[in-house]
């Protein structure tokens, strides 16, 4: 989770899997960049705008991510999102902290938000116009706007996109939640978005 302020301007928020790496190597000065317990102050007055990614995107993104920085990791998207579900499960029944995998792979951004950071701007990542507009406002220069989520490097392309299949489009639905992505997508609308993209 990045967390960005430049006094005058609102609480910017990149979730993992959301463009923060774009945002931190492209957007942040360095001042500008704050820790979870600033942000939690710091929202208590302050407007604060997130930027949310679309949910099938965002778990694929993950399993991508997580398989090329853990090679042994299983290969199957339909195995990892099975143990998603259980450390899921771990987490509802109250006997689990999300760790960085949990919120690389199937914590989304609303579930890992602080409980007293409540946005008041929501930014898809997909409505770039927006994106680069607002985050142009926190950096003096021109932003490079060609965003370079670290799924997408060309190292990472080793790992595949993988084609959903009845058994993933199941256990992406039981991971999914509206409120993890602040009501914001049509889960359908993304599974077959996804499926007319791959």
């Amino acid at each position: 989770m990045l967390y960005i302020h430049k006094p005058g301007l609102d609480l910017l928020i990149f979730p993992n899997k959301c463009a923060s790496s774009w945002a931190e190597h492209k957007v942040v000065v360095g001042e500008y960049k704050i820790d979870t317990a600033a942000a939690v102050e710091l929202a208590k007055h302050t407007a604060v705008t997130i930027v949310i990614r679309d949910p099938v995107s965002w778990y694929v993104s993950g399993w991508r991510w997580w398989k090329h920085n853990h090679p042994e990791y299983p290969k199957n998207f339909e195995t990892h999102l099975r143990l998603c579900l259980v450390w899921k499960t771990r987490y509802e029944t109250g006997k689990y902290i999300p760790n960085q995998f949990d919120t690389h792979t199937w914590a989304a951004p609303g579930l890992i938000l602080h409980k007293e950071i409540l946005p008041s701007k929501i930014i898809k990542l997909e409505n770039t116009k927006l994106l680069y507009s607002t985050t142009q406002q926190y950096k003096d220069e021109p932003i490079d706007t060609e965003i370079s989520n670290a799924s997408d490097h060309v190292k990472i392309n080793q790992v595949s996109k993988p084609k959903l299949t009845p058994l993933s489009i199941l256990r992406i639905k039981q991971l999914y939640n509206d409120e993890y992505f602040f009501d914001q997508y049509n889960l359908d609308d993304s599974i077959q978005r996804y499926i007319n993209t791959v």
